[in-house]
């Protein structure tokens, strides 16, 4: 049995180059054209959550990566098959907060000239790699060196008189910053950087002095991949704000970041912003990834797994690597497969449909239920008789007229050859998966619903590959604790998956969003979103079928709790669904949000949503605002709302003119 989990590792930011490619699947959409676009102008902001492979695709696309899988092309052969000169670097790289003790005035200037000499030290590594490989070309060093003290005018660099010493020279450069950035910390002298190096805009020249050096690099363009965007603090994002209002065909960006991770568009010494569709371009990975399309990249990522391992050598579809519930039919086939005790779940149904009577009506409850279930031998129907009864309750004052023909119509559709479109068909498909778990839950399966499935794992996901790296690795370790492999021919277990996936959505929600305090806010809120979800799903009244999502006035945020709802969003707790939701009443647009289906396990809640529940201020706020004590109270209220059957003021009446001291009605004749 192979020892190493080909799962394990799950963050390309810890991938060595030799990973970055050895670890790629292609993808179906036309990442280099569609996405980066490294021959469009127009800077890119890529936003994408944490494990959509943002990392990932920067690095792949980058040269010196580029040049690494392709070590027999010359460098220039690789820009060919880039279509440009790519120079990938990481925010945190530039350890932005050790300019934080700096004095307003100096923080900007002396990051800017931090990070200027850290791309400028990036694509000097890079000319000197395409001058080693390709020694079929003329390069002009001297006039490179010439144009570049031109525009920085420092003496020292007259001593510099290679591309070699002029890289040793920025690093040193480079480095001095580091140390008088040390020193500063401790005898807070200003005059410390009075001789720090300023290239004061890289970008005006350095394409220019590209060209000088090597006419075979005029028709590259110079693409900056600046990744971990979401690190910076808006002023210091703002110094990229002008990087790229300052782009052109020769010099752009492409700057991958978090959703939300973008603080500011403002740049700096004016009263400017840089506009979506002028000085830059959006693309949501994460919309990308959770389209259908993806489906076959997920595969293909699953099987790359396991087939980069010396040990195995037999393709296998990953699909098959992983048992599912049958859920055709009337979910009979799922209910045996479980083995789930029905007398018990039936019991606890009848109880909490009783509990669910006004007191004054309770005597009617055992009856009704009679009514709605007898004669009928699938429990999901028995389920959805209820479900039915308290959606059309509302719009007959007479229980058992209302159940009869609710009862009658599950008569007729519980025979497969009589199933058609119809209001207890769409009933049916509609709620069908949120009963499927109230059964699960009522028989305490195994304390939680099934997950199970390579379609439940691509939902679960939403096409992240970092999310199904977490799923698989908890079962390959779930497998080898057991004694287990998880390339033997026999599919893996409903059993072991549900722990596995279990054991992934803790993961998601404890150790993989840990970035502390202000995680910590964004977590409450979304525990509380949860919540909330779960009564609604898990109500004798489910009021929206696979509740997953919600909807709201993005107005109704006040600023407390807007400030956690972007958080939440930020660290892929909260997905923004890319189409608004039209309100069924006003016709408004309200923003629509669902929670990362990462986390349903812990809830038990879908991995997909059908409909979405209304958030009106009071709960909204509720939610998100971290001063805000009221959810227990609206989330009690929801709970009695939907877990009651409502009695209105013509039911009363009915029941006095009954009488108190009317005998009770046998079974099947009821008053009203």
């Amino acid at each position: 049995m192979n020892s190493v989990n080909p799962f394990g590792s799950l963050r390309a930011a810890e991938y060595t180059d030799e990973q970055i490619n050895h670890l790629w699947v292609d993808f179906e959409y036309d990442i280099k054209s569609s996405i980066l676009d490294l021959s469009g102008a127009t800077p890119k902001y890529i936003f994408g959550g944490k494990g959509s492979g943002k990392t990932h695709i920067l690095r792949y696309y980058s040269y010196l990566v580029a040049r690494q899988r392709q070590d027999k092309l010359t460098g220039v052969e690789v820009l060919e098959q880039l279509g440009a000169l790519t120079i990938f670097y990481r925010c945190n790289h530039f350890g932005a907060s050790k300019f934080d003790s700096l004095p307003e005035n100096l923080k900007q200037i002396i990051f800017q000239a931090y990070v200027e000499l850290t791309l400028f030290e990036a694509v000097v590594e890079c000319l000197i790699d395409i001058k080693n490989t390709t020694t079929d070309l003329a390069y002009n060093d001297e006039d490179f060196l010439a144009e570049i003290r031109r525009n920085i005018g420092h003496d020292s660099l007259n001593l510099i008189q290679d591309l070699d010493s002029l890289r040793v020279w920025i690093f040193e450069h480079r480095v001095l910053i580091d140390r008088n950035l040390n020193k500063f910390i401790f005898i807070k002298k200003v005059e410390l950087f009075e001789s720090i190096l300023l290239i004061n805009n890289l970008f005006s020249f350095i394409k220019s002095a590209i060209n000088i050096w090597s006419n075979a690099l005029t028709n590259f363009p110079l693409v900056f991949l600046i990744d971990e965007f979401e690190n910076l603090e808006s002023n210091y994002q703002s110094i990229f704000n002008d990087f790229v209002r300052m782009a052109n065909s020769f010099v752009s960006f492409r700057i991958a970041t978090r959703p939300n991770g973008v603080r500011t568009n403002t740049i700096t010494g004016v009263n400017e912003s840089n506009l979506s569709g002028h000085e830059f371009l959006k693309i949501n990975l994460d919309e990308i990834l959770m389209s259908q399309d993806t489906k076959h990249f997920i595969n293909n990522f699953i099987v790359n797994r396991l087939y980069n391992n010396p040990n195995i050598h037999v393709k296998i579809n990953a699909n098959q690597l992983f048992d599912s519930l049958d859920t055709s039919d009337l979910l009979q086939e799922a209910i045996r497969t479980l083995d789930l005790p029905i007398n018990k779940i039936l019991k606890l149904t009848k109880e909490n449909f009783i509990r669910s009577f006004p007191s004054d009506f309770r005597q009617y409850a055992d009856s009704t239920f009679s009514v709605l279930c007898d004669d009928i031998d699938e429990l999901i129907l028995k389920k959805l008789n209820i479900l039915r009864f308290c959606k059309e309750r509302k719009n007959s004052t007479n229980f058992l007229e209302i159940a009869q023909q609710i009862h009658s119509e599950s008569l007729i559709y519980r025979e497969k050859e009589q199933r058609r479109t119809g209001k207890y068909a769409t009933s049916f498909n509609h709620y069908k998966y949120d009963l499927f778990a109230q059964i699960c839950l009522d028989a305490r399966y195994k304390t939680n619903i099934p997950y199970a499935g390579f379609e439940t794992i691509f939902k679960m996901s939403s096409g992240n590959p970092r999310n199904v790296l977490n799923i698989l690795n908890k079962i390959y370790e779930l497998l080898s604790f057991e004694g287990k492999s998880f390339y033997s021919q026999e599919s893996i277990d409903i059993e072991t998956q549900t722990k596995a996936i279990n054991q992934a959505a803790k993961y998601f929600a404890e150790e993989d969003s840990n970035y502390g305090s202000l995680s910590d806010k964004a977590k409450k809120a979304m525990f509380k979103f949860a919540a909330y979800l779960a009564t609604a799903r898990y109500a004798l009244n489910i009021p929206e079928s696979s509740p997953l999502a919600a909807s709201f006035k993005d107005e109704d945020l006040n600023r407390e709790a807007k400030e956690v709802y972007n958080l939440a969003v930020e660290f892929s707790l909260i997905q923004e669904m890319p189409d608004p939701r039209s309100d069924r009443n006003s016709k408004q647009l309200h923003k629509l949000i669902k929670l990362n289906p990462m986390l349903s396990p812990l809830w038990n809640l879908p991995v997909v949503y059908r409909g979405d529940l209304t958030l009106n201020a009071d709960i909204l706020n509720a939610i998100f605002d971290p001063e805000n004590t009221s959810f227990d109270e609206h989330l009690n209220r929801v709970k009695r709302k939907w877990n009651s059957i409502h009695i209105d003021q013509l039911d009363t009446n009915l029941k006095q003119n009954v009488g108190s001291t009317a005998k009770l009605p046998e079974q099947g004749k009821l008053p009203f």
